[in-house]
């Protein structure tokens, strides 16, 4: 895909003229203090949870037509909702859920545990 996107830019621009660069965002992941993360209050916790997932989950979930939504984050527990093509994906409470537990895990706390809702 990135070479159609190329030739496209490519063939599509007047002569002499380059494309504008790209602009490389920073990332939140980098900024999350696994140290502090555990002795936050909750309503932090969601913050922090609702930003990892806005750039490493939701994108993911959002290419097969899904997504989720944060229910709650009560100490170690977060509880998600899965919504569109998600909601009936039988992947999404076993192998999704998973990857969305590790990666909570990984950025902000190992003792954390992902829940779906059941409403």
């Amino acid at each position: 895909m990135d070479d159609v996107k190329s030739a496209i830019k490519e063939n599509l621009l007047p002569p002499g003229v380059k494309p504008p660069e790209k602009v490389k965002k920073n990332s939140f992941v980098g900024t999350i203090d696994r140290e502090t993360f555990p002795h936050l209050p909750n309503d932090e916790k969601e913050s922090i949870i609702e930003s990892l997932m806005d750039e490493i989950i939701r994108p993911a979930l959002a290419n097969d037509g899904g997504g989720l939504e944060v229910i709650k984050v009560e100490d170690n527990n977060v509880i998600i909702k899965y919504q569109g093509a998600c909601g009936s994906c039988p992947s999404s409470t076993g192998g999704t859920l998973a990857a969305i537990e590790r990666a909570l895990k990984g950025y902000c706390d190992p003792n954390l545990e992902v829940t779906i809702s059941s409403s």
